[in-house]
């Protein structure tokens, strides 16, 4: 089996008769396989059949999963045996999966007894000449079936989130239940495949691409894109059961545009409360808090060595502003200062943020800046960081702020801590990824 860290050779859907009547034919493009459950709680699924048979014509490498609700020995069997009957004439590539969730399972029967059960199927399952599985989400895997007879069978984790926080191997990430795929009337499962491929003519390398948060309000997303075909789909990422900024008085409603920017800068610690519970939205970003924040995305390397620097008066800035000169992200405001109190201006923030890119981050400029002129101000840019602010604007870094209608740049205005959460927040998602 395998884990995370492992290649994504595969993109996948799980499906039953919820999801109505599948064009397989449309979903064909999409995915590379299917999982399909056959039969649950002593019935088969009433669209397997016809989900099999079209995967068969088609060509699109499939399994199959049972839902277990067996509380003894003979329910254990029965489900195997109904599993048989659906599986009769049927020529599935992939494991038949058990699949662990029920609620009255986990509190009427003891582990060990999970453990009889799930050998029963898959024992029965693996005689008839199956290659089999189980089906389980982390918090089964990691308290209920732990185990180690379990590593001889294929494993199927659910995680619905960007990570799963798993340290075990598996062979299929269950990441959403919401993905949206041409040809599948409804929401539907999403999993991701790691090792051999499913594909003999070719082997995808799906490799995360872009990456929107999620909001306490906004689903986010993850898109998986393959390096050598182009082949992309998109993994929905639920709302923030939690809102990062609530115990902060004076955030900004949801559906406020920075709203999202505090939540995440919150969130990954890039920036917290001023005290009594406020974040100060409104108030001024200093140039060495700006850099503080760089110096800790970078890992707060250590560093040694002495800047040209003379009003570094304050010892929790030292380290961030020899990192940042060191490495070329800043040069100071001369020869000898650094400024570290002045608010940082929107151009340099703007300079500072690329120069990581440039310098820590070797980003390839791989985009076209943006036109400076179709802002009314775009003329005021200082010409250092004429070419900064062109960048930050095409990567969606700075979008200009609305006054009547006319977007302006306000080269010099004063980042507010609102308007840094937010580029930072974009800066991370759309640039560092992480």
């Amino acid at each position: 089996m395998y884990s995370a860290g492992e290649q994504i050779t595969g993109v996948g859907v799980d499906v039953s008769q919820f999801q109505g009547d599948i064009d397989w034919g449309t979903a064909a493009r999409s995915i590379d396989f299917a999982i399909i459950r056959c039969y649950a709680r002593g019935q088969a699924d009433q669209k397997w059949s016809v989900n099999a048979a079209a995967c068969e014509r088609l060509g699109i490498p499939y399994g199959a999963y049972v839902y277990s609700a067996a509380k003894t020995d003979a329910q254990a069997r029965s489900e195997a045996e109904g599993a048989l009957q659906q599986l009769r004439g049927k020529s599935p590539r992939l494991p038949v999966y058990l699949d662990l969730e029920d609620e009255s399972v986990r509190t009427g029967c003891t582990k060990a007894e999970i453990l009889r059960h799930a050998t029963i199927f898959c024992d029965t399952l693996r005689a008839a000449g199956y290659s089999v599985g189980i089906y389980a989400n982390r918090y089964w895997w990691t308290t209920v079936l732990d185990d180690p007879a379990y590593e001889q069978w294929d494993r199927w984790l659910a995680v619905w989130d960007a990570e799963t926080g798993y340290s075990g191997s598996y062979s299929t990430w269950q990441c959403s239940n919401s993905a949206r795929i041409p040809g599948i009337p409804t929401n539907v499962d999403l999993n991701l495949r790691y090792g051999t491929s499913l594909n003999a003519g070719h082997t995808h390398d799906y490799r995360v691409t872009k990456h929107t948060e999620p909001s306490c309000t906004d689903f986010g997303s993850r898109i998986y894109t393959c390096g050598s075909c182009g082949a992309s789909v998109t993994q929905p990422l639920r709302p923030l059961r939690s809102c990062p900024s609530k115990n902060l008085s004076d955030v900004p409603a949801p559906g406020n545009w920075a709203h999202a920017g505090i939540d995440f800068c919150v969130r990954t610690g890039l920036m917290s409360g001023v005290g009594s519970g406020r974040f100060d939205p409104k108030g001024t970003t200093t140039r060495a808090q700006a850099v503080q924040v760089l110096y800790e995305l970078s890992g707060a390397p250590k560093v040694s060595g002495k800047t040209p620097f003379t009003d570094l008066t304050h010892g929790w800035y030292q380290s961030a502003v020899l990192w940042a000169y060191q490495t070329g992200v800043t040069a100071g405001t001369s020869r000898t200062t650094f400024s570290p109190d002045d608010p940082v201006t929107r151009e340099q923030l703007a300079m500072l943020l690329m120069e990581y890119a440039d310098r820590i981050l070797k980003l390839r400029h791989t985009w076209t800046p943006a036109n400076l002129n179709d802002f009314p101000d775009g003329g005021y840019v200082a010409g250092w960081a004429r070419s900064a602010m062109a960048d930050a604007v095409a990567l969606g870094l700075i979008s200009g702020s609305n006054d009547n209608g006319v977007n302006y740049l306000r080269p010099q205005g004063h980042a507010a801590r609102e308007q840094t959460a937010t580029i930072l927040s974009a800066f991370c998602q759309n640039v560092k990824k992480g």
